[in-house]
């Protein structure tokens, strides 16, 4: 889902925090997936994504929120 670009400099523990949030990620829908990615991951507003996800900007807004109160859940607890 998320595309990785690899460094160019080997970071350590690198490997397991992407581990870390490809594992919060499971945690969301599909839906709410696709949402993330559009909004924060490749920087769409609520209406672009809407449009290229074919879901109106209300559906986009809600899953972000929703998605983003999950993750947010998922990292205070660790």
């Amino acid at each position: 889902m998320i595309d990785v670009i690899p460094a160019a400099v080997d970071v350590p523990g690198e490997d397991e925090g992407m581990v870390f949030v490809r594992e919060a990620l499971l945690l969301l829908t599909p839906q709410e997936q696709r949402v993330v990615k559009a909004t924060i991951v490749d920087g769409f507003t609520e209406r672009e994504a809407a449009k290229e996800l074919g879901i109106s900007q209300p559906v986009v807004h809600r899953a972000k929120k929703r998605a983003l109160n999950k993750l947010r859940k998922y990292f205070m607890s660790k």
